[in-house]
């Protein structure tokens, strides 16, 4: 198959809302209340989502929480999204496009956050 989406399906949209599981702020706090201590969350922190929908999460995270951001979605209108929503905010973001293996060939992930 040599089609542009790889075989990602993207004939239907996410769903567009809010996931608190992916907030930083309350990842670090599940952790501490198991008793595991986890950086504190300062300018160098570093979070990435993978696959973020419609990037309503991720530009809230970005926008309330101090660190770098990087995320992709394969979906274009996804990441089409994401990215208005990202200039409105004003947020610290890299919102790409790419499909996680392009993400890699790239430079993105770990390195380029």
């Amino acid at each position: 198959m040599n089609e542009w989406n790889e075989g990602y399906f993207t004939a239907t949209p996410y769903t567009y809302g809010y996931y608190r599981e992916l907030s930083p702020a309350f990842q670090r706090f599940c952790l501490l209340m198991r008793g595991f201590d986890s950086p504190p969350l300062d300018r160098d922190s570093r979070h990435c989502e993978l696959a973020y929908g419609q990037g309503v999460s991720i530009n809230i995270h970005a926008a309330s929480n101090v660190g770098h951001y990087l995320g992709t979605d394969f979906n274009p209108s996804h990441a089409a999204h994401a990215n208005e929503l990202l200039r409105a905010s004003g947020a610290d973001a890299q919102l790409l496009d790419d499909s996680f293996e392009q993400l890699l060939e790239h430079g993105g992930g770990v390195g380029a956050l």
